[in-house]
């Protein structure tokens, strides 16, 4: 019910038609934590608005992994829906993507202009590319640097960076799992998520 109250919205205003995918079966999703540790590039960017080919434009504000390339960041998308109607801005729980990841491209097609992201990219030989694993949370909405999202990034990259950084994670996660905030305990909880998949 939570994802029918936060994907409605942009239903309604949906395109009529969008790129389609597949998975093959026994598809992995990465959760959170691995998904920083694929990234080359983690960056908190402003939308700018919509560029060419069904992309929209971003301009990096800071880098919390890697170093903001001179090339110009893009993501699949668009800042507008049926009858150009503007898509708003979703923030998402730790534990799910942007509505709009399951629309059919898999990946998040729905940016709204102006808002802020935390973005993860690869970089290839064509320069830097979004990490765009189908259903993941790729790029996110977030309300400002110091939002749930970002603060978990943060600790997710020094904690990878350590010697042992399972070790590190699960320390950080019995830190915050002792704590009785819900931000802490969301971050725990995406934490053993990583550290303790569900077997098959």
């Amino acid at each position: 019910m939570r994802m029918l109250r936060l994907a409605l919205p942009l239903l309604l205003i949906a395109p009529a038609s969008a790129f389609a995918c597949s998975v093959q079966q026994g598809y992995h999703l990465p959760g959170n934590v691995e998904l920083i540790e694929k990234a080359d590039l983690v960056v908190l960017a402003r939308v700018e608005g919509d560029g060419p080919d069904f992309t929209v434009r971003l301009r990096p504000e800071k880098a919390l992994k890697g170093r903001i390339p001179r090339q110009p960041l893009t993501a699949l998308g668009s800042t507008q829906g049926r009858g150009e109607r503007a898509y708003p801005q979703v923030v998402t729980p730790l534990d799910r993507p942007h509505p709009s990841a399951m629309w059919g491209a898999c990946v998040r097609q729905a940016y709204g202009e102006g808002g802020l992201v935390l973005a993860l990219y690869k970089h290839t030989d064509k320069g830097y590319v979004p990490l765009a694993y189908p259903f993941a949370r790729g790029i996110e909405d977030v309300r400002a640097a110091d939002d749930l999202w970002p603060r978990a990034a943060r600790l997710y990259i020094a904690a990878l960076a350590r010697p042992d950084p399972k070790r590190a994670l699960a320390d950080l996660a019995g830190k915050l799992g002792a704590k009785d905030d819900a931000d802490s305990q969301a971050i725990a909880r995406d934490i053993r998520a990583y550290l303790e998949p569900p077997s098959d």
